[in-house]
């Protein structure tokens, strides 16, 4: 293995506050960086279960790759979103980046992310990043209107088990937050089998949206590329030092434990209040979308 340079082992562990200048340096030995990154992507990809809980470059990795743009890192970052475990390696990632790292890394080949759409073994938030990224690409023309439209109408005619999962939500999101009118036989059709869950978006505002192409800018935020990587990682709330003194809940448990680097002192777990919220339920603010899709950033 090749040993990390100096101005790279900041980013190895998690370290508290976020690292900006060693971020920043590695921006600017971009050449000298790619090669490391992309062998910790490799790391990761190949021995998922064998990562220290306090590993980081990966993370720093996938959005420093996608912002070179960064071709290489597609695929291995394609098997770290099919990994059963990879809601542990990228945490809330999977929802809030992932779609923008794959289409940044993609140079415009769309079919490592269909396998990973299609593939019925991964994880349903994973899949639905890579519909993400699929929109994502097409707001950034690397995929033609016609191209996308058909590929969409093969998963909702018949590239996906029927049976209720987020990635019918994601694909009746993604039809829906590009415009896509031609696609709305089949989405009715979705939501009368159950494969739609209106909680997520009910049909009456898709076929709104879909008549009048009213969609705002909180709609077409997934679908980017990473030109960024402090903005989108710097504010995460493990590099907050107020939120040290917050709850964070985590889905399965009824406490929570801050994320901190092992020199400092953890924080006591704090008993939740209230019932937990899960990643596919409703909002409790009462928008009647999901609740990864609103409130928990």
């Amino acid at each position: 293995m090749i040993s990390l340079p100096a101005f790279l082992e900041p980013l190895e562990e998690f370290s508290w506050p976020f690292p900006h200048e060693a971020v920043l340096e590695a921006v600017a030995r971009r050449e000298e960086s790619i090669p490391h990154l992309l062998a910790a992507l490799e790391r990761i990809a190949a021995n998922a279960d064998g990562v220290s809980p306090d590993y980081m470059l990966h993370m720093y990795a996938l959005h420093l790759l996608a912002q070179f743009r960064e071709s290489r890192a597609l695929e291995p970052a394609v098997r770290i979103a099919r990994s059963p475990l990879v809601d542990d390696l990228v945490g809330d990632t999977i929802t809030e980046g992932l779609g923008a790292i794959l289409a940044s890394v993609s140079g415009g080949d769309p079919r490592p992310i269909q396998e990973l759409i299609e593939d019925d073994a991964a994880d349903e938030f994973a899949r639905g990043a890579g519909l993400t990224a699929l929109g994502a690409m097409y707001r950034a023309q690397m995929l033609s209107r016609e191209d996308f439209s058909a590929y969409l109408g093969h998963l909702l005619d018949s590239r996906l088990r029927r049976e209720p999962t987020h990635v019918w939500d994601a694909l009746i999101g993604v039809c829906t937050d590009q415009g896509m009118p031609e696609h709305l036989d089949a989405i009715r059709a979705a939501f009368e089998e159950g494969l739609a869950d209106p909680g997520y978006e009910a049909l009456s505002s898709v076929e709104k949206r879909l008549h009048t192409g009213d969609v705002k800018d909180f709609d077409l935020e997934p679908y980017r590329l990473i030109d960024d990587t402090i903005a989108e990682m710097s504010w995460w709330d493990c590099f907050n030092e107020k939120a040290a003194e917050e709850e964070l809940w985590d889905e399965d448990r009824d406490d929570f434990v801050l994320p901190l680097p092992s020199n400092r002192v953890d924080p006591l777990p704090v008993q939740r209040s209230g019932p937990k919220v899960g990643r596919n339920a409703p909002c409790p603010c009462g928008s009647g979308k999901k609740y990864k899709k609103c409130c928990s950033g």
